[in-house]
């Protein structure tokens, strides 16, 4: 259960006794096959003291649609763009392979609630082939062994959680709906995605604008992640590298996470405007220096 449809089933208990509702804003899709929206991105990442963009357009197009659900294709266009990668690749992947790498199928329900991909399998394969095709060129054993370990990882969620990452932020909180004048705060639970189960998460979600009319909300989102949690998940996906375990037993590791999301939408026929999603992490532990990384994605629909 992602953290949207968890707040609100809390907002649900907590009006359950009024006499009167608070005015809600309702974030639901309308959309018709043949629809397109196309969307620029820019990915920002900083770690210590570097930092990386990486700018890329995605083409969404509604392929068909039902009573219950919608039928998506995501076409990425510079998604893989890197020179160095380029360079160390040259010739042993072809422009098909890059193509299916950057088109993703999938579905959501009436609402625009992101199900499934659809061609997982087909990504899965393609990715395995694009980051064997890498290994082999660097000639790391050591870094082939953590990849063999990571292959692991990847099922139809870790694609839409971390590869296709842009696509849940498209749709993040299509299908709800949120009291227009009460900020919300709940406890929630995250999927565990490294190494199964989930990660207990504090959340607040605020709106900060509403026009009736326009349908244009702005809507705010801060998350933040059990630490406690998240060093163990480090740990035992460290133990599955086979790190030495009384090293780690003694490093201590503590990892903090939080998670902020600035979203613009057309609420109504659920068209997202622009979406900015950041995520702080620092990794801390007794014998290594703090480490700490931010992940930024900036989305804005390129309208005509």
């Amino acid at each position: 259960m992602n953290i949207f449809r968890q707040i609100v089933l809390f907002v649900g208990i907590l009006l359950m006794g009024c006499a009167l509702q608070a005015q809600n804003v309702e974030f639901i899709a309308d959309w018709h096959p043949g629809d397109v929206f196309k969307y620029n991105v820019s990915k920002i990442v900083q770690k210590d003291n570097a930092i990386d963009t990486l700018n890329y357009t995605m083409l969404m197009t509604v392929v068909d649609s039902t009573e219950e659900k919608y039928h998506i294709k995501m076409v990425y266009d510079g998604l893989y763009n890197n020179p160095i990668l380029d360079t160390l690749l040259d010739g042993k992947l072809s422009f098909k392979d890059y193509e299916i790498l950057q088109t993703v199928y999938y579905s959501t329900n009436n609402v625009g609630e992101v199900i499934e991909i659809e061609n997982a399998d087909t990504l899965i394969k393609s990715i395995f082939k694009y980051t064997d095709a890498l290994m082999s060129a660097t000639g790391d054993d050591a870094a082939d062994k953590v990849m063999s370990t990571l292959k692991s990882l990847y099922n139809k969620e870790y694609l839409l959680s971390s590869v296709y990452k842009e696509i849940s932020l498209i749709h993040s909180v299509l299908g709800y709906s949120y009291p227009l004048n009460k900020p919300i705060k709940a406890k929630v639970k995250v999927e565990n995605t490294l190494t199964g189960g989930f990660f207990d998460a504090k959340t607040f979600v605020a709106i900060e604008e509403f026009d009736p009319e326009r349908q244009f909300c702005r809507i705010r989102v801060n998350t933040e992640y059990d630490s406690k949690q998240l060093g163990k998940a480090v740990v035992d996906l460290l133990k599955s590298f086979g790190m030495d375990k009384k090293e780690l037993k003694q490093s201590r590791f503590r990892l903090s996470k939080v998670d902020e999301e600035v979203y613009e939408y057309l609420a109504y026929p659920g068209i997202l405007l622009h979406a900015d999603f950041s995520r702080g992490t620092m990794l801390t532990s007794s014998t290594e220096a703090p480490s700490g990384k931010i992940e930024r994605y900036i989305i804005t629909l390129n309208q005509p």
